[in-house]
């Protein structure tokens, strides 16, 4: 089971052009020492447009030595892409995340990060999760030379979603079980297999569902969100 990939929504434009072959944009002001860096969120699954963002995490770390550079938390998109961060040249990596909140959790490591590797994305109860939650990954490179960057991060959503659907049953049937083979927690900033930030962990953890009652000769539940297949499973198994 592989988690959806959401996200294609412009929430930000300063006064550039958007250049869909390059990992940031960027407009020259002369005499500047340091390079300016706003973000810009985006969907990367168009599906998830519309979707409310009320709470957006976002750190930015050295790409060199993977120390904290930037912790910032705020209530919206447009308060993302209202700062600027002023930033020596270097090399750096974006994460954001949005929705992050209850029952979602982000590993502790992040407070006193020494490898942005460790950071750890899970639930506290991965029971009945009633929302998504959302991450971006994004490289840029910052030159002096350059000035100001307006850099886009396109979010995906965090869980799997999945709809169990079966015809043909007598009324009145019930169905209740586990999902296995759930990972117990996402490394946003890791690669998986499909060269995609994003690596679930190899550590499983069994997710009780819901129950589910048929209707007439249906069985259909809502939708159903897990942490992603562990590394090294094909696939979940219920």
């Amino acid at each position: 089971m592989k988690a959806k990939r959401r996200f294609n929504i412009w929430l930000w434009v300063l006064l550039c052009v958007p250049c869909l072959l390059a990992s940031c944009d960027h407009n020259v002001h002369d005499g500047e020492d340091e390079g300016g860096l706003s973000v810009s969120l985006t969907w990367a699954d168009e599906a998830d447009q519309g979707t409310d963002v009320n709470d957006v995490k976002l750190w930015i770390f050295n790409a060199d030595d993977g120390s904290l550079v930037e912790e910032k938390h705020y209530g919206s998109a447009q308060e993302v892409a209202s700062q600027r961060f002023v930033l020596p040249e270097g090399s750096y990596r974006i994460l954001a995340a949005t929705n992050l909140t209850e029952p979602f959790t982000i590993g502790d490591q992040t407070r006193a990060l020494t490898n942005w590797n460790n950071i750890q994305m899970g639930l506290t109860n991965p029971k009945d999760v009633n929302h998504n939650a959302y991450f971006g990954v994004t490289d840029v490179r910052i030159d002096n030379k350059e000035g100001n960057y307006v850099v886009q991060n396109p979010v995906k959503s965090v869980l799997a979603e999945l709809t169990i659907i079966i015809e043909n049953v007598p009324k009145g049937t019930e169905m209740s079980g586990k999902a296995l083979d759930a990972a117990w927690c996402l490394f946003p900033t890791q690669k998986n297999s499909d060269g995609e930030y994003g690596l679930p962990s190899i550590k499983p953890t069994e997710v009780e569902m819901p129950t589910i009652l048929a209707t007439e000769s249906t069985l259909k539940s809502e939708v159903i969100r897990l942490m992603p297949t562990i590394q090294g499973s094909s696939a979940s198994h219920i």
